[in-house]
């Protein structure tokens, strides 16, 4: 079984995440708001270390977490960019629909609440990822969708 997962403790590294920032305001917004909230530098530990500060739980948990969301947040800021042009959308969908296919198994656990899903961009996410939200019961939904055989749409 294949399935696109975001990082758990112990893959945690330092330089993590630094590359993503230069290269995305989105991404670069998101360890700002980060080390906002914690009132501490974190992309200083995740992209400067030393390794031994980073891998404190205390540490590598919001990272992960922070790298994650970056990556999420660059993703959905590109595709509703993508969305603003129906050719370029249906580009990204294709990428998608590649990526899906790619996988034996696949959903996007989506961290917008459920109130929210009616927008354009989520709605084409739908169309190739069966979708949960990003809460507990959903990633046990999420889990349970990877686990069991896959249902061509």
């Amino acid at each position: 079984m294949r399935a696109f997962l975001f990082p758990g403790q112990g893959s945690q590294s330092v330089g993590m995440g630094k590359d993503l920032a230069d290269a995305f305001p989105e991404a670069r917004a998101v360890f700002h708001e980060v080390d906002d909230a914690l009132s501490q530098k974190l992309s200083k530990i995740m992209w400067e270390g030393p390794e031994e500060t980073l891998t404190l739980t205390a540490n590598a948990q919001p990272a992960l977490m922070a790298v994650s969301l970056a990556c999420l947040s660059t993703l959905l800021t590109w595709l509703a960019a993508a969305a603003k042009s129906m050719k370029e959308a249906q580009s990204h969908i294709v990428w998608l629909m590649m990526l899906e296919d790619h996988f034996e198994r696949a959903c996007w656990l989506n961290p917008e609440p459920q109130k929210y899903w009616g927008g354009n961009t989520i709605e084409y996410v739908a169309q190739v990822f069966e979708m949960f939200p990003l809460t507990l019961e959903g990633l046990g939904e999420g889990v349970a969708h990877l686990t069991k055989s896959r249902a061509r749409r």
